[in-house]
């Protein structure tokens, strides 16, 4: 969960898929300070890793992930994008909520042939689009 803010996203995938690894990522030392004194709180013996750093400068594995990227724009989600994956991640689960100029988003997706399909949620009166791609072994 990258970019993660709360947290809210991978610790909600955390508590459906318990096996799961998670990884949550911020720049903002504060925002990942919270998120620590979350994790022992209430999920000390789960696998959780809390880095405090630029999102496009992390290792990710090359084994498939899901990999959520939501509340910045499409010009840092696709520099995100670009940085860690300059190959196509067709064998990775992408779900992105860029929260502006979501048709860049959805151009840069296409033209590196990710197959994006949106959908267009609603929360508290707001609409926020979805970008995803299913993972494939190809």
């Amino acid at each position: 969960d990258l970019c993660c803010d709360h947290g809210l996203i991978g610790m909600y995938t955390m508590e459906v898929h318990k096996s799961t690894e998670l990884l949550l990522n911020d720049c903002n030392s504060n925002i990942t300070k919270r998120l620590e004194i979350k994790r022992n709180l209430f999920a000390k013996d789960l696998p959780i890793r809390i880095i405090t750093a630029d999102a496009s400068k992390i290792e990710l594995p090359e084994t498939s992930i899901n990999l959520f990227i939501a509340g910045v724009g499409a010009k840092k989600i696709i520099s995100i994008l670009e940085s860690l994956y300059p190959i196509p991640l067709t064998h990775h689960q992408l779900i992105l909520n860029p929260n502006r100029n979501k048709d860049a988003l959805g151009s840069f997706l296409e033209k590196k042939g990710w197959n994006p399909a949106s959908s267009i949620v609603q929360d508290k009166g707001k609409y926020h689009s979805i970008f995803y791609n299913r993972a494939t072994d190809t």
